[in-house]
């Protein structure tokens, strides 16, 4: 019977049953670590199970499981804590572990005075960051490891835990490369044109381009890449879900962005790559029950939006200026039944050519 084996079939041990009914703090756990490293480094990276057990959990029963469920708790985290060295403490032999650490480079590290209000933007920002950067959230996580492991008590982790989950609920997020992801991500910095050899548009079509990235956002529920491609007359956007086959294209001359840019003048137009560009001055009278939430947000950018009776406050007028209509239109099917369109006519014109291709697909059903 291998250790493995051996260890489920023994009794809790007094150590663990007289913790038990509280959770250790974080601070303990990390006292428990160095601990766990210190063992092995004092015996040349190798340690028996008997002095992990006697020297760390004070504990001389090796079979008991409770033990080793903590002891393989441990060990996890310092494997996630220390990923970026390659740290890794495994079974070489029965009964035997061994400590070893790849040939990384070092850790930055970092010395912190946080309050308990950064405490919870700190674990609010790391859960939202594994949400709306999936990739990174592998990452995201180990690095929340290592804070909260510096923190005592758990009641400041839960609520940065709780804000980032009351947030992320109602967002899914596109699946998207981690390759694609990152090669964007670095040709903005280091002002690089890439070539695209597949993409898939909303329609379905494929097409290739040379693009010059200007900057990235998150819109709907997918990253974007707005930029300026060598085959379109105009910069625009388009999704790096939707991207295949990139690489550098050394031989092309960057296109910088114009000075000063501003992301929020860009990422409210049209979706589509190369679009017309022309300004709609846009004019909504918006009923209950959507008329209170308009008021409390930021739709667009210098946007104006008052009560059409300041003493009744039942209608909103809404106004704004947007180079594209295919967005607004969307916004406004959000709520339909909460809209009349004042200005300008091709905006209702797009809304009733979507109401009437909606009717021809239901009444086609069988």
């Amino acid at each position: 019977m291998n250790n493995a084996e051996e260890v489920f079939q023994m009794k809790e041990s007094p150590t663990i049953r007289r913790c038990r009914g509280s959770k250790a703090s974080s601070v303990v756990v990390m006292q428990r670590m160095q601990s766990l490293v210190g063992l092995f480094e004092s015996r040349n990276g190798q340690a028996s199970l008997n002095e992990i057990f006697d020297e760390i959990y004070d504990c001389k029963d090796i079979r008991d499981k409770s033990v080793l469920r903590m002891f393989d708790r441990d060990r996890k985290k310092l494997e996630n804590l220390f990923a970026a060295q390659g740290l890794s403490i495994h079974c070489a032999e029965p009964r035997k572990y061994v400590l070893e650490r790849g040939a990384q480079s070092p850790p930055i590290s970092l010395r912190l005075r946080i309050s308990g209000e950064d405490v919870q933007a700190l674990a609010a920002g790391m859960k939202l960051s594994a949400h709306f950067l999936p990739i990174f959230s592998g990452s995201a996580e180990r690095i929340w490891e290592q804070l909260k492991a510096g923190i005592p008590g758990e009641e400041l982790q839960e609520k940065g835990d709780m804000f980032a989950r009351a947030t992320t609920v109602a967002f899914p997020v596109s699946r998207t490369s981690k390759d694609a992801f990152q090669k964007v991500v670095d040709a903005i910095f280091e002002k690089r044109v890439l070539k695209i050899s597949q993409y898939k548009t909303y329609g379905g079509d494929e097409m290739s381009f040379h693009i010059s990235p200007w900057f990235i956002y998150f819109k709907y529920h997918s990253w974007y890449l707005w930029g300026k491609a060598e085959e379109f007359d105009r910069s625009g956007p388009f999704r790096i879900s939707r991207m295949r086959l990139i690489c550098p294209a050394p031989s092309k001359t960057y296109v910088s962005p114009p000075e000063n840019i501003d992301m929020k003048d860009y990422i409210y137009r049209d979706g589509k790559p190369g679009a017309q560009e022309t300004s709609y001055s846009v004019r909504l009278r918006i009923h209950p029950p959507f008329a209170v939430p308009a008021m409390e947000t930021e739709w667009y950018p210098r946007q104006v939006i008052r009560w059409e009776d300041p003493r009744k406050q039942t209608t909103a007028i809404c106004e704004f200026y947007s180079s594209g209509l295919e967005d607004v239109a969307r916004w406004i099917m959000r709520s339909l039944d909460s809209f009349e369109i004042l200005d300008p006519p091709e905006l209702r014109e797009i809304i009733e050519q979507k109401i009437e291709i909606y009717k021809q697909r239901q009444n086609t059903l069988p």
